[in-house]
Formats: C-alpha cells, structure tokens, sequence
C-alpha cells in the first residue's frame, strides 16, 4: 500500500541565494535590500495583493527603506551621534542599496558600460554571436525577470531617501548613465525586432530579446522618473504617479501594462544639469572609468575618441550629452511588438480580459484604430508615383463625388470658395482666343505641348524676374496657357497639354549641367527637380505657376505633395507654404500689395480645404526634420552620406520658428486642440500638429532659444491659471538680492519666469550679475586657482536651488554657453583632433540612425 506524503521546500528561497551568489553582493546590508527586494519582486514569494493595499513599486520601495533602516539602526553604537544624523543614515542606506543595484547590473543584468552596449556589433550576421554582451548572462528568465523588477524597487527606494532636486542625489550622474546604458540595450533589441520586420521573416523575435526589451523598458522607465523630477521637465508627474503608485508591480513590468506609453523618455533640461556636475566635480580626484571593451574586437577612431573623453573630467560630462535623445519614443515601439503578441493570444475569445481587468489594452487598440483611417491618408509611406497614380486614377476632371468621413471631413479634391469662379479679363482673354481663325497668332497663350515644354525648360535655368517684356510675353502666358487647360476640359475641347504632362516635367530630376548653369543656391540633401530649379530662378513666376496648378481638380493634393515630399528645404518654399496657409496667395488682398506682375486666372484668394491644411502642414514639417537631421548626416541610397552645414540648418529652423509663432498668433495652429482635445472620439486629431512640431524642434533646443521656448508652448507645460484664479499681483516688496529672486521665482511657472524678466530690468540685471560671477568662478576653477569664499557660495546657492534655476531660461543659457567654451578648451588641450565632447554621433550609425518612432505595419 502506497502512501503519498507532501513535503513543502523552501525551492524559491534557495533559487534567491543560488542568483544572489551569482551577482556576488558585498555586506551585511546589501545582501539584506537583496532579500527584501527579490522577495518583493517575485511572484511566488511577494505578499498577496487586498482591496486596500496593491503592491506597487512604490509600496514596495517603501518596504525596503523601512526594513533596511531597522537593519541598520543596530549596526551604529548607542552613543554614536551618526544615529541622530538623518543624512548620515540616508547615506548609508543609499550606498547599500546602489552596491546592489550595481551588482545586479554587472553580474546579472549584463549592463555595465554605456560605450561596450554603443558599440555592439549587431549587424544580421554578428548579432546571435553577440548577444551575450548586451543580454542578462542568467540563464533562466523567472530569475531575469524578478531580477528587473528588484531593480526598479531598489531605484525608486533609492531616489526616495532623497528630495526632488536631482544634483542632490549623490547617484544623480550614474542614474543618468545607467539610464544611457539600458538605452543601448533597447536599440540593439529593436534594431534586431526592425529587421525581422523588414525582411518579412517569419521567425519571430527570439524570446531573450524581448525578456531583454521587456525588464530594460521597466527599468528605464523608473530612472526616467526619477530624473525628470525637474521643473524643466515635459512630464508632470502625474501619469507616472499612477504607474508607480497604483500600479501593481507585476503589471507595471509589462509595457501594455503602464498608463504612460513613453514614461522611459527624459525630457530635462540637460544644460543646467552637466553645469552642476562640473561644481559638483570641482577639486573632486577624477577616477577613470573602464577604458575599453571586454573583448578584443578592433575599436574604430569614433569609439576611441568617445572613450578617451570618458577618461578626461571635463569631456567625460560633455560626453554625457552624445546619444541623449530628448522625450523619444522607443517604449511606443516595444509596446508594439508586445500588442501583436498579445494580438496572437487573443484572437480565439475574450480571454485578455483576464489579464487586463481594466481593459487599458482595449482602449490602446481602439484609440489606435480610430486615428489611423485619417492619417492613413495623410501620411501612408507610399512612393511619390504611389501616390500619384492613386489621385491620378479618380475620377474625370470636372465631377465632384462626395467624400466625407465619419467626422464630416472633405476629402474632395476640388475647388473652394471663389476659386471655381475665373477671373472676368482671363475669360475675356479666353473668348478672344477661340475666336482666331489662327490660334498661333495669339499673344495669350501657347499653342502647343513643344512651345510649353521649351519655355518651361528654359525658364528653369534662365531668369526673367524684373524683365517686364519677359514677365508678360513668357511668365503671364505660361500662366493664362495652365488656367486655359482647365476652361478647355469645361468645353469638353481636346488639347495636347494636360496637366500631367506639366506634371511630369516639373518634378523629372534636373540634370548636372542644368543645375551647374542654373548658378543657384540650392542645397541639394534630395534631389533637385526642374521645378526647384525653375523656383530658384524665377520664384515670382515659379509659386504663381503653382497657385494655378493647384487650381486643377484631381491635381490638388498631388502636387501638396510634390512640395512637401520632393522638395529640398529653402526660404523660398517657407514663404510659400507660410502665404498659403494664410489665405495670401492667389488674388488676395496680401497679394495685390506687392505688386506682382503677374494676375490670378480665379477670383478670390487660394483656399485650401481642412483636409488639404493639414496635410500641406504636417507633411512639410515632417519633411522639414528629415532635411535638418541632415547635419549630423543622411544616408542615402547605396551608402551615400550627405551632410548639411550646420550654420545652414541653423537659419532654416529659426525661419521655421518664426513661422510656426506666426501660424500659432493667426490660429491656423491651434495649440489649445493639443491639450484639451478628447482625442480620436472627435476627430481633433487632423488638426493636432503636436507630434510634428515636437519631433521638428526636439534636436533644437539646447541650440536655438526660439526652438526650445516653442517646444516647451507645443508640450503646454506653463502653469496657466485655472478659473477663477485671479493673476498674481505684482511683487510689493523690491527685490534687490538673487536670493530674494530666487524666492520669489520658486512658486512661479517657467512662462510667468520668462515675461518677469522681460518686463522687470531690475530682475534681469540680478540674474546676469550672478550669472557673469558663476562663469567667472568657472574660469578661476579651471585655472587650478584658489577659489574665493563667495564662490563656494555661489556655487552653493545654485545646488540648492537647482529647481529654481531650471526654470530661468536667461541662466540657462548663459550658464551652459560657458561649459561649452570650457569642453571645447579643453578638448583642444587634449589632442583629440577635433573628437571631443563637441562632436556628434555619426548619422551613419546602424543603433542611432533607428532612433524615434517606427512606421506601424498595417
């Protein structure tokens, strides 16, 4: 006779030891946070979730601060006055629970070295042999699973034994690294995910890799949190409180599972932030970190020059600066590999609402598939010739079909307002010219495709501008030759000019010679057309030859988007873009001031549709960050690299901010739509130009004040006042001291800082008197020479109220202009030929070129 005996074994507790031996964690405290925070973490050990308590990180943090300051209190002898010391004891606990979160990282986790994870060969022959250098080295993923979640409840403990003000945190600048680091490692996780996708492969992302994307995210998410508790920040707070808080900790490892979709990106002003650390490392013994990788792979000259300036104090932190995208969104892209599994595991039933009681991955699909119908059609990734043969393929000219979405959008390409209605004189001109026996002997207009081709091929490398025979007897014939296409179809006459035909000339690739003739200034980053060349040449002529084409239904939305795909960036097609949105082209009154030889064939000025707006808008700004990400160098087909001139990019940002504040000022950008918008339920989203403007001016606000204090309008972080709530009144008080500045700044918003200091001299004076003292003790630092006793104060005063100073965009700059003269000083010092902190990442690089948010398949 058998009998069964059940006898319980503490496996999960050994499991614990066994990993823990593994990660080798030094101390008596450090081994005991270990414990406590895998315990938490995982699953089969973590205590049970009730109504009243969920097991958030945040509660679990809590847990681990607690218990480990009970563990530490005996550890200090009853008389000792370290027991009294808060700071000290916050120190200590801080310092056991970085030992474990560092250990975990180099023994487990396998993240150890921003520049080992950078320059990983991941290409699709290397990146299986390579895994292990960026992959956790455990073996097993329950164990690299609660490993990652220890770790975000060991950061966010860690954060907590210290305020809001990040330069205060002892940790600040290896939260920033590690924060890099897990970085790298999600790039080589979705450049490997991209690939697959590319080649339509149908093997799937090999599991390691997402366990890898799944536990980095999470992780990374945490020290997003932690450093964007900053004034200067995007982010509130507020969704990633109800993540952290409410949040229970096994579904905030999941990224479907947290409430904010990109909580791992930064968005802190980072200027201040490398300035404090050049304080903080004043007369501070510089310690050099690993000075190459673990294995013996040949080290090309970038990779050396960016491990030599982590080797060197003051390049080390303009180093900090390389790699560092500002509020990406690569959480977006894992979220997108996890919803197609989830996708697979769902399509038999309505068993996912098991795992998503409060059906948060419902409302992400549903959201998903309301806006993409509307952008579908604005943004669709076909070719030029794609889309060309779609419009092409509609119907005749001449017949109008009703095309309205379920939000009552028109999608008609066709005419608005007056423009349907020509111009009296034209007509006049019109009937004359059916009338001639011998159509050749008119004045007005071309006879024939031959006569239109050779005048708008000459035109392209000749100019006529301010010739006014030529403006009459070329330009105002061309013109009237368009506008007469259109009349002609309305007669049902056949003509051997179409608007195809002109179509397919304009836009045909312009030959060497032509451009090399041509003598203008065109930097050409895509190729150049005969139409650009034809704009460079005669702009009057060439933008009011595309006020008539614009005039030819079935044409309308093909040629926006000639302009906005196939047209290299110029202050010509700014201003043309700009008149267009503004209802100034055509026979408007705007135009009629400037004296334009040349008159409209309609009545009235152009006028686009909604659709048509926001299609011109978000597709030229779109193609507006493609030609200025050009600086850092685009690749083009077959390897080909061009890059833009920095000083060039320059000017055409600042025009584009110029014209974005415009377009804000005359409402045709709505910023309100962006904050207050309920989103896809009403179809807001076609007017909400948010994305676009946030990825245009993203790279630009460490280097144009005019972009950065835009980006900040776009994210809507001013604290405007709710209603009801009366303005502040003016200070009663005169404020003569920084302090009494900065006192009186610490309550305020950045907008309210901003418009202080533009109206209140007084104010600024204050602000750059300091300022000016800040640089100059910078410069006596640098110097090696005895600093004066009012510079430990200065410098003092700046850590203190570091929160404060990071929403004065006055000190900012200032402040950050003075580290880069010190950086680049000292990067010439060191004989680095020019690879110093300054230098920027190749374009070229497989890892960083992937950088942003990836096109969904559909």
């Amino acid at each position: 006779m058998e009998e069964e005996v059940e006898v319980e074994v503490p496996l999960t507790f050994k499991r614990h030891s066994v990993v823990y031996s593994a990660i080798d964690v030094p101390g008596d405290l450090p081994r005991f946070a270990y414990q406590v925070a895998v315990s938490l973490a995982d699953p089969f050990t973590q205590p049970e979730e009730n109504d009243t308590a969920v097991l958030s990180v945040d509660l679990a943090a809590d847990a681990v601060i607690g218990l480990c300051y009970l563990k530490l209190m005996p550890s200090y002898p009853p008389e000792s006055s370290a027991r009294h010391d808060i700071d000290l004891v916050k120190f200590d606990l801080a310092h056991a629970l970085y030992t474990v979160i560092d250990a975990i990282h180099r023994h487990g986790l396998n993240v150890d070295s921003e520049l080992n994870l950078r320059y990983v060969d991941n290409g699709e022959d290397r990146w299986d042999h390579n895994l292990h250098r960026w992959a956790p080295i455990l073996a097993f993923e329950p164990e690299i699973s609660w490993l990652y979640s220890a770790c975000c409840i060991l950061l966010w403990a860690l954060a907590k034994l210290f305020g809001d003000n990040l330069v205060l945190n002892p940790y600040f600048h290896w939260l920033i690294k590690l924060w890099k680091c897990h970085t790298n490692v999600i790039l080589l996780g979705l450049e490997i995910d991209r690939r697959l996708e590319f080649t339509q492969s149908s093997e799937p992302t090999p599991e390691s890799v997402k366990t890898t994307l799944k536990g980095s995210s999470a992780i990374r998410y945490v020290l997003a949190a932690i450093i964007n508790r900053n004034p200067s920040s995007l982010s509130d707070g507020s969704e990633e409180e109800k993540d952290l808080k409410h949040q229970s900790l096994v579904a905030f490892m999941q990224p479907l599972g947290r409430e904010k979709i990109n909580g791992g990106a930064i968005s802190i002003d980072m200027r201040l932030v490398v300035v404090a650390l050049l304080v903080l490392n004043i007369n501070i013994p510089y310690v050099v970190g690993p000075g190459g990788p673990s294995w013996q792979d040949p080290v090309d000259a970038q990779e050396q020059a960016r491990r030599d300036n982590q080797s060197k104090p003051v390049l080390e932190l303009g180093d900090l600066l390389l790699d560092l995208e500002y509020d990406d969104r690569f959480d977006e892209d894992i979220r997108y590999i996890f919803e197609y599994e989830y996708d697979d595991d769902t399509n038999d039933g309505d068993e996912w609402h098991d795992h998503d009681p409060e059906g948060q991955l419902q409302k992400y699909l549903e959201t998903r598939d309301a806006i993409e119908p509307i952008y579908s059609s604005i943004t669709n990734g076909d070719s030029l010739a794609e889309y060309q043969s779609k419009e092409l393929a509609a119907k005749p000219i001449g017949v109008d079909p009703i095309e309205f979405d379920s939000y009552g959008h028109d999608w008609r390409d066709t005419l608005r307002g007056d423009n349907h209605k020509f111009d009296p004189q034209f007509v006049d001109k019109y009937h004359q010219y059916r009338q001639l026996t011998d159509k050749e002997e008119s004045f007005d207009f071309f006879t024939s495709w031959e006569e239109l081709r050779v005048t708008l091929e000459f035109l392209a490398t000749n100019s006529i501008d301010g010739h006014e025979q030529a403006e009459q007897k070329v330009g105002q014939v061309l013109l009237n030759t368009i506008s007469k296409v259109n009349l002609d179809a309305q007669h049902g006459e056949d003509s051997d000019i179409t608007v195809e035909k002109v179509y397919n000339l304009l836009t045909s690739t312009a030959s060497n010679e032509s451009i090399a003739e041509s003598e203008s200034l065109i930097v050409p980053i895509f190729e150049v057309s005969q139409f650009e060349l034809f704009v460079h040449n005669n702009p009057k002529l060439a933008w009011c030859l595309m006020d008539e084409l614009l005039c030819c239904p079935g044409y309308r939305r093909v040629f926006i988007s000639f302009m906005t795909h196939n047209m290299n960036l110029s202050s010509f097609i700014i201003d043309y873009v700009f008149e267009l949105l503004t209802g100034s082209r055509g026979a408007s009154p705007a135009a009629r001031t400037k004296n334009s030889p040349y008159t409209f064939s309609r009545q009235g000025p152009l006028v686009l549709s909604e659709v048509e707006t926001s299609m011109l808008l978000h597709e030229f700004l779109n193609n507006s960050s493609l030609y200025l990400s050009a600086r850092d160098g685009l690749d083009i087909d077959d390897g080909y690299e061009v890059v833009l001139a920095e000083s060039v990019a320059k000017k055409y940002m600042t025009l584009l901010c110029l014209m974005i504040n415009q377009l804000v000022a005359k409402g045709i950008i709505d910023l309100s739509r962006h904050h207050t918008a309920t989103g896809d339920q009403d179809g807001h989203e076609l007017n909400d130009y948010s994305n676009v403007l946030q990825v245009l001016l993203v790279n630009w606000i460490g280097k144009l004040p005019q972009a950065r204090q835009l980006f900040f309008k776009v994210k809507g972080t001013a604290s405007e006042p709710t209603a009801g709530e009366e303005e502040k009144p003016a200070t009663l008080k005169k404020v003569k001291t920084i302090h009494e500045l900065l006192s009186l700044y610490q309550s305020r918003s950045r907008d309210e800082i901003t418009d202080d200091l533009e109206t209140n001299r007084n104010h600024k004076a204050i602000v750059i008197r300091y300022t000016n003292k800040f640089c100059d003790h910078l410069e006596v630092a640098r110097a090696q020479m005895s600093l004066p006793p009012s510079a430990h104060d200065d410098f003092a005063l700046f850590l203190t109220h570091f929160n404060t100073f990071s929403k004065i965009d006055v000190a900012a700059e200032k402040l950050f202009s003075q580290f880069q003269s010190i950086v680049i000083d000292d990067d010439g010092d060191s004989e680095s030929n020019g690879k110093g902190a300054s230098q920027r990442s190749s374009g070229g690089d497989t890892k960083s070129s992937g950088k942003g948010k990836r096109k969904r398949k559909k």
